[in-house]
């Protein structure tokens, strides 16, 4: 596991998809949490996924809404691109509807704000095509 990436010392990993990594760091100057999400080594050379990393990050950090995460950084250490976002502490939607996951049933209340915020959310940035195939539900977040 990476102990270090740019200025972020990396604390653990929190997820792992098709594309790469996401991990829970430090910034050691200001002492905030961070998530850094990373591309995965066998695809870096990949220039299409490369661009499509770089796009999201750029058009992701030309938004401000309160349920799109803040770009902090975009960047790049030993060849590893890098996106350095706003750490989301909660559970991703993927583990609330999922009742063998969450031990729970979601609630009709529950159900309905979670349909009208990612409702809300696609409308916000529905101008950004690179946005709308990250609202999966691993990537959506409920503190």
């Amino acid at each position: 596991m990476l102990k270090k990436l740019g200025k972020y010392e990396v604390i653990e990993e929190v997820g792992r998809g098709a594309m790469g990594e996401v991990y829970k760091a430090r910034d050691p100057l200001i002492g905030r949490p961070v998530a850094l999400k990373t591309i995965t080594s066998s695809l870096v050379g990949n220039k299409e996924l490369l661009e499509r990393f770089y796009r999201e990050a750029r058009s992701a950090g030309a938004l401000e809404h309160p349920n799109i995460v803040t770009i902090y950084e975009l960047g790049k250490d030993s060849d590893i691109p890098f996106i350095a976002m706003e750490f989301l502490e909660g559970e991703s939607l993927e583990k609330i509807i999922d009742p063998g996951e969450c031990g729970r049933v979601l609630t009709l209340n529950m159900a309905t704000t979670i349909a009208l915020r990612r409702r809300a959310l696609k409308t916000f940035a529905s101008p950004q095509q690179s946005l709308q195939q990250h609202f999966q539900q691993k990537s959506v977040f409920q503190p």
